[in-house]
């Protein structure tokens, strides 16, 4: 892992060893933990059953007029339980391996998709992109609809009108999980937050939220055991080691792609992961200063943006 951490030496930051770290996390007065407390929970509530009457009418809508069937299955930051409402995109798999919509292109596919759902839903705004088909309900709610097709082991998506290399999400998902359960369970929360913060940068310097959820990964397998589960001090562990972390290419256990930022950022070092980097520097000292001060005023700007 290109610039990680400093394997076997937890107390360690930037070589200089922090023999008090688990103390000097525990610092914080308690209203830090608050603010993170709330905005993980506020990030995850979403409108579920409103989603889920969506789904049931895409399913009933794509099935109408083929032979067989397709399953509905929500993908993404909704299957990994890192949704976070307003931020992630609600992509919705259609698995097509029981359908007569097996034996089409990946373009014919989005096309009835597109076709179905906007006989379904007249009211609704309906787009055709790259991987699939974007859904603006009347009621406000934005899903994906995303044909895919079953493997052994993983899914193919569309890419373009072809159809990718196999993905293995679930490598990624009981990864993370396993991460998640040596952190206490609070890394999927911590990773919500995290998500909300990242949606207040520049468009430059945003991450993709599978991004996130990679390095985050990396990062708290090395979380030692004596350190606190709680966000704050786990948001001040991600800030430490992120910065080293984003200036080299993160590697995608998924295998949709060699690298998780291969697109976005570039290449190791360059000038949007090193901007990218001082960023999370300068979110750690606001960190710090509410941890210090009890002023949580620059943290909560921090995730929310600025106050209307």
């Amino acid at each position: 892992m290109g610039g990680g951490l400093l394997r076997g030496r937890p107390h360690y930051d930037y070589g200089q060893k922090v023999s008090d770290y688990p103390k000097q996390a525990k610092l914080s007065n308690g209203s830090v933990n608050d603010v993170l407390d709330d905005a993980a929970k506020n990030s995850r509530e979403r409108d579920a059953k409103s989603q889920m009457q969506h789904r049931n009418d895409a399913e009933t809508a794509i099935n109408s007029n083929i032979e067989g069937h397709v399953d509905i299955e929500y993908g993404g930051s909704v299957s990994k339980a890192t949704y976070v409402d307003g931020v992630s995109d609600l992509d919705c798999r259609v698995y097509i391996n029981h359908s007569s919509l097996a034996s089409k292109s990946p373009d014919e596919i989005k096309r009835y998709i597109a076709k179905q759902l906007k006989s379904k839903d007249p009211r609704s705004s309906v787009k055709i992109g790259r991987m699939g088909v974007t859904v603006k309900y009347h009621d406000g709610t934005e899903m994906q609809f995303i044909p895919a097709v079953r493997t052994r082991y993983g899914y193919q998506l569309p890419n373009g009108n072809r159809w990718s290399k196999v993905i293995y999400e679930e490598r990624f998902k009981r990864d993370f999980s396993r991460t998640n359960k040596k952190c206490g369970g609070q890394l999927y929360h911590l990773v919500t937050v995290l998500k909300k913060q990242n949606n207040q940068n520049p468009s430059s310097q945003k991450l993709s939220g599978h991004h996130i959820e990679a390095m985050a990964n990396n990062i708290f397998k090395h979380y030692p055991k004596s350190a606190p589960r709680t966000l704050g001090a786990m948001m001040d562990y991600y800030y430490r080691y992120a910065p080293r972390q984003v200036v080299h290419r993160t590697r995608d256990k998924t295998g949709q792609s060699s690298f998780v930022d291969k697109e976005k950022l570039g290449g190791p070092a360059s000038k949007n992961r090193q901007a990218v980097a001082r960023h999370m520097g300068r979110v750690r000292k606001i960190l710090q200063q509410a941890q210090k001060t009890g002023d949580t005023t620059s943290l909560e700007r921090s995730i929310n943006g600025k106050p209307t």
